[in-house]
């Protein structure tokens, strides 16, 4: 086994301690000025590393060992293109008599954190679309609680109107009452001049017979109008029954819709907090 400066060597050994202190999505690499000496790969990046390899530039050993303090890389799964998530490194100079020996660079792969960015992102989609329809429902209640209270205004006028209607049939009814009357009389009369009033007793059975008929289809019609009027009355409480629903559900849904505006910014603060996570 090769031998390390005393400094690199403790922190070989420290290794394994610390990834029992880590979970499985963190890995550890420790190097010299000039190879990698230990490297172990965490779930969800697997680097093309091994001991032994060389230093490249551009990566995190390099940039520690040559500036000789801590460096901090995030690199995004769409950047990185190993494995099936971002990941951000820190590395810290091994230092021995003042001089730069090494570096100790730990990884961690930000599955969790992409997959948490993703989810807010969603949440905060659902939470856009589910308030959009609220608001409609909110407004279809409105809509319908107005049509209800004008179908029962205008049932309200029509039972009015069959009111008005069976007073005149009621008068109606009266006159032809009055105009058999008049026919019983007129016929009484012309049996009285005897021959001389046959025809206008003719006239006046036919008066009485059309007053019967007029008070018969007057009182007829009194009873379908009052059928109608009834269907109407049920007709109207339907509809008070639908409009004070439909306002209780504009109110609630104006709730709902009040609880998941204030939501909105929840969820902004959400997608923020885990956008300055993953950076």
């Amino acid at each position: 086994m090769p031998e390390y400066s005393p400094e690199i060597e403790k922190v070989l050994s420290m290794v394994p301690y610390l990834e029992e202190l880590t979970d499985e999505y963190v890995g550890f690499a420790v190097c010299t000025r000039n190879e990698y000496v230990y490297y172990s790969a965490h779930k969800g990046q697997r680097l093309p590393i091994k001991p032994g390899d060389p230093i490249k530039p551009n990566t995190i050993a390099h940039a520690v060992i040559n500036s000789g303090r801590r460096v901090v890389v995030t690199i995004p799964a769409s950047v990185a293109g190993v494995g099936t998530a971002g990941y951000r490194g820190v590395g810290v100079p091994i230092k021995e008599n003042g001089q730069v020996v090494g570096a100790l660079i730990m990884g961690r792969a930000m599955y969790l954190e992409e997959k948490l960015q993703e989810l807010t992102k969603k949440m905060k989609s659902s939470v856009e679309l589910v308030a959009g329809g609220a608001s409609r429902l909110a407004e279809a209640a409105g809509q319908l609680a107005a049509i209800s209270a004008g179908l029962a205004d205008n049932a309200e006028k029509v039972r009015k109107d069959i009111g008005e209607m069976n007073n005149i049939i009621s008068l109606i009814i009266e006159v032809a009452t009055q105009t058999h009357l008049l026919g019983l009389n007129a016929a009484i009369e012309a049996a009285r001049a005897g021959e001389a009033g046959r025809g206008f007793n003719v006239v006046a059975g036919e008066i009485r017979k059309l007053a019967a008929r007029t008070r018969s289809s007057a009182q007829d019609i009194t009873m379908k109008l009052d059928r109608i009027k009834a269907h109407i009355e049920t007709f109207n409480e339907h509809v008070q029954q639908i409009a004070s629903v439909s306002q209780e559900q504009a109110a609630s849904t104006q709730q709902i819709n009040s609880a998941i505006q204030e939501l909105n910014p929840i969820a902004d603060d959400l997608v923020q907090a885990v956008a300055r996570l993953i950076e």
